[in-house]
């Protein structure tokens, strides 16, 4: 007995103490917003007893001026969120954000630029479909697709499933309350690769059901005004030269010399079985009716897809088929050629649209997701005629090269999973 207990001694006292807060737990939840030339808006979450000072420096050591613009509590919430602005800035500067607090341990440090939004030569990540289920995918692919150096990032739906609770998702008969959503949106804020990045990246989002607060939610949803509320405070967006804020959660872009148009899909949405429903609302057509540029190229973006017809699933055309045709008419007679850009599929798909449609042939790309469950053979078991590539049953993003010419826009698109590169396709739009 006596030697049992001396060899037991032994091995505890050798036993590896495992710290249970380890130190990169104390970091910053950063994303860069909007942003132009000379100016930047940032979001930063952090507890809210912290006390927090902001510097920002170029590659010479020069300070540039940081305003906090907005400061966000909730007495629910542990942390605080803070909207702040960088002016001053220079499209050939790489700046560097410096955060410190009365607490040693929590400090932060990244890296950013201003935006040249008239480069001709742009490079877009895209990705939809973010779950938190799923972090240890998120891990992986997160530093993947931003190593491609995109200038801008567009997270076009499903950007968190606020609607679950401890992990489940318990169906639509449990929308998302304020404050649910609020809690949900900060878990994924504070707990996801994307925010923990040392390089920023400007960032534009619309979104889709899951980040809305209801799976298939629409106009019904009774916190709509709260839940814009919210996504406006995670994903900070300023008016400018060029952002304009439409219905809803709806912006025009523009960029690159194109008119990017983030549709809000959920806020006026009729329920899924009405054939003469609307998927934008009558606000939200006339908007996009009067930001179509003829003179430019455009593109729609939506969180679910536009031609999904072939499919069991939401989409605009399956839906709400007659207004769909409707919608495709406006666009015809507007003279404005149009590119269509979507999510919630989880896969990807490349659709090329025939010349009957709108007068001209243009391209659908789904996008979805980046770290959520998927389902493999979901194309297969969808056959589409307009399909000409994409895949399924793997996290994906997309990486779009827009490359602007005195005749029109070549589009590069290239879509990764975790494996590397799995589809691609090059097209050519004549203005």
């Amino acid at each position: 007995m006596i030697t049992f207990l001396s060899v037991t001694l032994f091995s505890c006292s050798n036993t590896k103490i495992i710290n249970s807060r380890p130190e990169s737990n104390y970091g910053f939840s950063i994303i860069q917003g909007s942003t132009t030339e000379t100016s930047t808006i940032i979001r930063v979450i952090y507890p809210k007893k912290l006390k927090v000072t902001y510097e920002v420096k170029d590659s010479s050591g020069n300070i540039k001026p940081v305003k906090n613009v907005k400061t966000f509590l909730r007495k629910y919430s542990e942390f605080k969120i803070e909207h702040i602005k960088v002016k001053k800035l220079d499209t050939d500067e790489t700046y560097t954000l410096k955060i410190n607090s009365d607490n040693k341990r929590w400090k932060d440090e990244r890296k950013f630029r201003a935006l040249d939004t008239k480069k001709n030569d742009l490079k877009i990540l895209v990705a939809s479909c973010m779950s938190d289920a799923f972090n240890e995918i998120g891990n992986d692919m997160w530093p993947k697709a931003f190593a491609q150096s995109p200038d801008v990032s567009f997270l076009i739906g499903d950007n968190l499933y606020a609607d679950t609770y401890s992990g489940i998702y318990l169906g639509k008969n449990y929308p998302a309350t304020p404050q649910h959503l609020f809690k949900r949106y900060m878990d994924h804020a504070m707990n996801m690769k994307l925010y923990r990045l040392k390089k920023l990246t400007p960032t534009y989002v619309t979104w889709d059901d899951h980040d809305y607060g209801k799976n298939d939610g629409g106009k019904e949803y009774p916190y709509k005004k709260e839940s814009k509320d919210i996504l406006n405070i995670f994903f900070p967006r300023e008016k400018s030269g060029h952002l304009q804020f439409g219905p809803g959660v709806s912006t025009s872009v523009e960029l690159g010399g194109m008119n990017f148009l983030f549709l809000d899909g959920r806020s006026f949405r009729s329920e899924k079985k009405d054939p003469s429903g609307t998927h934008f609302g009558k606000k939200q057509k006339v908007w996009i009716k009067n930001n179509l540029k003829s003179n430019k190229i455009n593109w729609l973006i939506s969180g679910d897809q536009f031609f999904g017809g072939y499919h069991p699933w939401e989409s605009f055309q399956g839906n709400h088929p007659e207004t769909f045709v409707r919608f495709l008419n406006d666009i015809k007679k507007s003279k404005s050629k149009v590119i269509f850009m979507s999510g919630d599929r989880h896969l990807v798909e490349v659709m090329k649209i025939p010349q009957e449609k709108l007068g001209y042939e243009t391209y659908e790309y789904t996008i979805s997701g980046i770290h959520t469950k998927m389902y493999p053979g979901s194309l297969a078991r969808d056959p589409n005629p307009y399909r000409v590539g994409g895949f399924d049953g793997d996290p994906n993003f997309g990486i779009f090269r827009l490359k602007s010419t005195p005749k029109g826009l070549n589009v590069y698109f290239s879509a990764y999973s975790r494996s590397g590169k799995e589809a691609e396709t090059n097209s050519f739009m004549g203005y």
